[in-house]
């Protein structure tokens, strides 16, 4: 054995349970501390007796112990690097509001109580390393990431592709690049420019078919779904069958902080918080159809895609500009004073499937019409007329930079997407360059098409690995014609190398 002892903040695919295994055999490096999906939590239990192992999503929902125990020292609780993570962890919470049933807590209690949880275990843990399968977007993941940043141990993690099952390793919450020279990944046979293409034509014949993302295609068949006696039905009986997940013996005996959720009447809370979220939605939906103009005829103006939220693509992946509010206002004063800004909403943020009641609110609309020259386009509004007739698109993170390069639109982005680096599509992180990488972006077009396809291909072949983050991706890309064959090999040269051990 070598010693090396590392954290590993784990997802639920098969790829971080065999990267584990490999690290061990391979390299006989093992985990101190194991904070993962519930998926593969008895697994590393088995397998690293030693290892501190953890539940990412009981941890979310108040799963700890709060015995006695030291806190965190001064001097790591009031570093930069971990109040940034602090912040984000207490808006992370608003994932977990009403329908987690955790928006009464006192947040930041909620928060102090789980950095002394986790700080107990990285002093016990002596780990010198952190690994992660994504950069974190929840409050255990956030505070973890926090103390080790603040400690100087920097985190390796893996940043997904959003069209092919492909990873970027990076460094850090800058999501600097971590280069794959050395690890050669087309030397497995597994990620070659071949397989890489088929992927990008995959994507390219979306965008030529102007076709939403299937994944919003599939929220609105399910939201047609959702209206009426029947869909109220359908809404009950998902309420009911998560209170009753909540409150199952293993997980309602051990969480002090949630025991006024027990009890009978559980029909009767499931109908309160579905008409809650109900008003909620409804509430969101008037204010903004109330501030939303028609596209009407036109043309030539700047577009920015807002994201869902609360999501990882604003918080960490949107980095000092996780605000899409703030985002707003550079791509503003950055902008030609005579070219409109014209904002998008997300389908899916006013969506009663999916949960942006909790991640926006009707005084987003309000500030977001106090701008001069910024308006907000109607939701009816294809996306494909806006790209089409736009300028330049703009976005923190999102993939519309890519459809618009696709058809020679440029595009800029204010936070760290993992197609960086592609032709047409340049960083605005800077307010103090944003101004002048507009006006580049204005005067050069990308080529777009064919060009595009083989740009993304370079970029994929040169700093990719294959393999899949999360389960989510995972089925994504299953019903796309993926059979999982993960790059275990290359993606544990990647983590044996910031281990010390390549």
């Amino acid at each position: 054995m070598t010693g090396i002892r590392y954290a590993f903040y784990a997802d639920g695919t098969d790829l971080w349970r065999d990267l584990s295994i490999e690290l061990q055999e391979r390299f006989g490096a093992e985990p101190a501390i194991w904070l993962g999906h519930p998926r593969h939590i008895e697994f590393a239990s088995r397998r690293f007796p030693s290892c501190e192992v953890l539940d990412e999503r009981d941890l979310n929902i108040g799963l700890f112990g709060r015995s006695t125990r030291p806190s965190a020292p001064h001097d790591v609780l009031g570093s930069p690097a971990f109040l940034r993570c602090q912040s984000a962890a207490v808006y992370s919470l608003q994932r977990n509001a009403i329908h987690r049933d955790i928006d009464y807590l006192d947040r930041l209690v909620f928060v102090s109580g789980l950095t002394d949880f986790l700080w107990d275990r990285v002093r016990r843990s002596g780990a010198t390393h952190f690994v992660a399968a994504q950069a974190p977007h929840s409050a255990a993941g956030f505070l973890l990431t926090g103390l080790f940043d603040a400690l100087g141990i920097e985190m390796l993690h893996f940043d997904q592709a959003k069209i092919g099952p492909f990873m970027f390793p990076r460094l850090g919450l800058d999501y600097r690049a971590v280069s794959i020279d050395e690890v050669d990944a087309s030397e497995s046979g597994l990620l070659t420019p071949d397989i890489a293409k088929a992927w990008v034509d995959k994507f390219h014949q979306q965008v030529v078919g102007r076709r939403l993302a299937a994944v919003e295609e599939r929220k609105s068949k399910i939201e047609s779904g959702t209206s009426g006696a029947r869909g109220l039905a359908r809404k009950l009986i998902n309420a009911e069958n998560e209170l009753r997940r909540q409150e199952s013996p293993t997980r309602s005996s051990r969480v002090s902080l949630r025991s006024g959720l027990r009890g009978p009447g559980s029909v009767g809370r499931a109908v309160r918080s579905v008409h809650r979220r109900s008003q909620l939605i409804s509430e969101l939906r008037h204010a903004h159809d109330g501030a939303a103009n028609p596209l009407g005829a036109r043309a030539g103006f700047a577009l920015f895609q807002l994201h869902f939220e609360p999501e990882k693509s604003t918080i960490p992946d949107g980095g000092l500009n996780l605000s899409q509010l703030a985002a707003i206002r550079i791509a503003r004063e950055s902008l030609p004073s005579d070219t409109e800004l014209v904002v998008k909403e997300h389908p899916s943020q006013l969506s009663y499937v999916s949960h942006g009641f909790t991640g926006r609110s009707p005084s987003f609309y309000e500030a977001l019409l106090g701008i001069p020259g910024v308006s907000l386009v109607s939701r009816s509004a294809p996306n494909w007329d806006l790209i089409e007739r736009s300028c330049v698109v703009l976005t923190v993170t999102g993939t519309v930079a890519v459809e618009a390069a696709f058809v020679g639109i440029p595009s800029g982005h204010f936070g760290h997407p993992w197609y960086r680096g592609l032709n047409g599509s340049r960083a605005l992180q800077d307010a103090r360059t944003a101004p002048d990488v507009l006006r580049e972006a204005l005067e050069q077009r990308p080529a777009g098409g064919a060009a595009t396809a083989d740009d993304l291909v370079s970029l994929l072949a040169r700093s990719a690995v294959l393999g899949v983050v999360s389960p989510g991706r995972l089925r994504h890309f299953e019903r796309h014609g993926w059979e999982q064959v993960h790059d275990v090999n290359s993606v544990a040269m990647v983590v044996a190398s910031h281990l010390g051990l390549g």
